[in-house]
Order: structure tokens, then sequence, then C-alpha cells
């Protein structure tokens, strides 16, 4: 990246290789330079829109709309749009999100798990029980699978 900095593809794996070490900021750092170079790539624009989704929601959808303006079609940035949409709180927006990905790819455990994120930000606890519960049922691995057993655990605890 130093010897070639405007080289896309070497920055992009030196942003993945800080996402695995958790050093976020220098990752979404590398997304920014990629920015400047290629500002039109979908994959960058959703991951930094993923990795900002905490720290700076507002930014973070602005980058998920572009991604999802340029690769309409992608359920990567339907995931993450959803996602952000439902950390501020726009459950019916979100709502629209999910199911349009879900369209696509209805046995996309990583959507089901969004789902019933969006079930318990929406207050049905119950739902989301039973989507969770069919879930790891039918999917013994899948990236949020640690996540959806949490939060499995989480909501029937506070069902009683």
């Amino acid at each position: 990246v130093s010897e070639y900095p405007g080289d896309v593809a070497a920055r992009q794996s030196l942003a993945n290789a800080y996402v695995k070490l958790d050093r976020r900021d220098d990752a979404i750092a590398q997304y920014e330079e990629i920015l400047k170079i290629s500002g039109n790539n979908p994959i960058v624009l959703n991951d930094m829109a993923w990795h900002l989704r905490e720290t700076d929601p507002e930014r973070a959808l602005q980058l998920a709309e572009k991604a999802s303006s340029i690769a309409p079609h992608s359920v990567s940035v339907m995931d993450t749009q959803a996602a952000i949409l439902i950390e501020l709180g726009n459950t019916k927006q979100a709502e629209r999100v999910i199911n349009k990905a879900l369209e696509i790819r209805p046995e996309s455990p990583t959507l089901l798990f969004r789902r019933a994120v969006l079930l318990d930000a929406k207050g049905n606890a119950n739902d989301a029980i039973v989507e969770l519960t069919q879930l790891l049922e039918a999917h013994q691995e899948f990236p949020e699978r640690r996540e959806a057993e949490n939060m499995l655990s989480r909501l029937q605890n506070t069902q009683g």
C-alpha cells in the first residue's frame, strides 16, 4: 500500500486484515482511502457502513443507501442497511428491506437472524423466539449463530 497507494485491491486486503485484528479504526481509514480512489465501490461502501453502524449510524446509513443504489439486488447490502435501520429505530423501513432480501434468499440464516432482531426491536419477543428457535434448529453453522443463541437465551429468560 505504501508503494502503490492507488491499489484498491491492496487497500481492501489491508482493511480486511485490520478487521480480523479488531483494528476497526484502521480498517475504516483504509475504506476512506479506497472511496477517494473509487467512490462507487459497493463492496467498500457496504463494508464501511457495517463498521460504522454502531459509532456513526447516520453516516453508515448514507453509505449503505449509496451501496444499495449501485447494487440494488445485493443481499449483503440489504442486510447491512436493515441492521442500521434497526439500530436507528426505523423498523418499518428495515422490515421492507429484509423482506426484499428474503425474496431473493429466503433460506439465508443471516437474513433470518436479522428478521428475528427486527421482531425483537418491534417488541415481538415471542415471534423472535420462534424465529430464533427455527433458525438454530435448521442451520448448524452460520456467522451469527453465537449471537442468535445468546439472543434466544436472553429472550427466553425475560419471558419467564
